[in-house]
Parts: structure tokens; C-alpha cells; sequence
């Protein structure tokens, strides 16, 4: 029964991740969620009460036998189980402080979810490797990706710099083709930045 609850946790993650989950559903949804585990908890022990009172009156009856009241009580006792360690998982989650980079927040609620799960979860090891790689590699792309952004950044100073020292030639110049080119070059600029939303 553990390792079917851990392989549907598992997949579950697994499918969120894969199906872009992380833009759809935030961190702190899941936050918010893991919030009102408690809620639900209380509700399914209304559910195992009511259960466990409906067995027996139906075995006081004599309409099930004492094996079905077996089976609901033993039913119960996985259900408490479960519920500890789900409690344990959702103040995990409830405490990881979120950055606003979704993408590390879901990695970090998950790399928490996974470490205080080390009880009852034969996989901690791991999948808390794959979440170090995973989270290394992000980090990687993303100091490429900045490095790539400066890069371009850089060109663009470069291009406007040369831009600028061009116009303040033309300005000076007394040549009426260098004056018209002048007017036709801050009007396509002016034209660029209104159409990027730059002021």
C-alpha cells in the first residue's frame, strides 16, 4: 500500500512538472492548499466515524459479518497512517519561503515534500538527487541565459552608441540631405520606441 501511495504521489508530480503544471498551478496554491489539509482531514475522519458506525450497526444487524468489520477497521488504520504523513508533507510545504521564481519554488516545495517524507519513503535519495541535479541545471540555464541577455544587451549600447554619435555628426553638418536624413532618423527611432513601449 506504501509504495502504490508513493507511485501515485509520484506520477501525480511527475504530471504537473511534464504538463507545464508549474505556470497553471502556482507555489503558493500549493501553499494555500497544503493549508487546508487540516480541513480535509477532519472530514475524512467524519467519513471513517460514519463508516465505522454504519459497519456496525449493519453487524449488529447481522447483515455483514465480522470480516467486513475487520476490513473497515483496517481500512481505517492505513487511513490514519496516510493522513500523519500527509500532515507531515503539508507544514513542509506550508513553511518553504517562496522567491517569486515559480519554477525554483515548485523545485524547492518538492525537494522539502521529499526530505521530511525520508520515514516512509524509500525513494528519498533519489529523487532528492534528481531534484539537486534538476536544480543545478535550472540554475545553470539560467546564468547562461544572462549572461546571453548582457551579451545582447552590450551589442544593443553598441548599436545605439554608434547611432548617436552618427546623429550628432549629421546634426552639425550644413549639407540639407544630412538635415532631411536627421528628421527621417529620430522619426523612425521615435516610430521604434513607440512601437516597443519604450520611452
Amino acid at each position: 500500500m506504501k509504495r502504490a501511495i508513493i507511485k501515485i504521489v509520484l506520477c501525480a508530480v511527475l504530471a504537473m512538472f511534464v504538463t507545464g503544471c508549474e505556470e497553471t498551478f502556482t507555489p503558493a496554491q500549493i501553499q494555500v492548499l497544503a493549508a487546508q489539509q487540516e480541513v480535509l482531514q477532519q472530514q475524512i475522519e467524519t467519513v471513517q466515524a460514519a463508516a465505522t458506525q454504519m459497519t456496525e450497526d449493519l453487524a449488529t444487524a447481522e447483515i455483514v459479518d465480522a470480516g467486513t468489520v475487520a476490513k473497515v477497521a483496517k481500512i481505517n488504520e492505513e487511513a490514519d497512517r496516510v493522513q500523519v504523513q500527509i500532515d507531515v508533507i503539508a507544514r513542509a510545504l506550508q513553511d518553504v519561503p517562496l522567491t517569486g521564481d515559480a519554477t525554483q519554488d515548485f523545485i524547492t516545495q518538492l525537494q522539502a515534500a521529499n526530505a521530511v517524507s525520508s520515514g516512509f519513503n524509500p525513494y528519498v535519495v533519489p529523487v532528492g538527487a534528481g531534484l539537486s541535479i534538476l536544480s543545478i541545471f535550472l540554475a545553470w540555464v539560467a546564468k547562461r541565459s544572462a549572461v546571453e541577455a548582457a551579451a545582447a544587451q552590450a551589442k544593443y549600447q553598441a548599436h545605439k552608441a554608434g547611432v548617436e554619435k552618427t546623429m550628432k555628426q549629421v546634426s552639425v553638418s550644413h549639407v540639407a540631405e544630412a538635415k532631411e536624413l536627421e528628421v527621417l532618423l529620430y522619426n523612425n527611432i521615435g516610430k521604434a520606441r513607440a512601437g516597443l513601449g519604450v520611452s
